[in-house]
């Protein structure tokens, strides 16, 4: 399976902090974009300055099933986080 997280021009840029319930040692900043199998979970942090609308993206090429989501975020000045 394959999750992204993007706006017009593609996948944005989120911060990993934990895979399968454990905390990361050091989060990573990855574009987001993840490969996952079924049972594995991983948790991540996005946050942007500008109040935006991005596509939660959820395609499953082996069952032709292609779901999308929009989610709308709310800027958060860097110095506010």
């Amino acid at each position: 399976m394959q999750v992204s997280l993007r706006n017009a021009s593609g996948p944005v840029d989120w911060i990993k902090i934990a895979q399968d319930g454990a905390d990361l040692p050091t989060p990573v900043s990855t574009t987001a974009q993840e490969t996952f199998t079924v049972g594995e979970t991983f948790n991540v942090k996005f946050s942007t300055d500008t109040a935006q609308d991005l596509l939660l993206d959820l395609p499953l090429p082996g069952q032709k099933i292609h779901t999308t989501q929009t989610l709308a975020f709310v800027g958060v000045p860097a110095n506010a986080r």
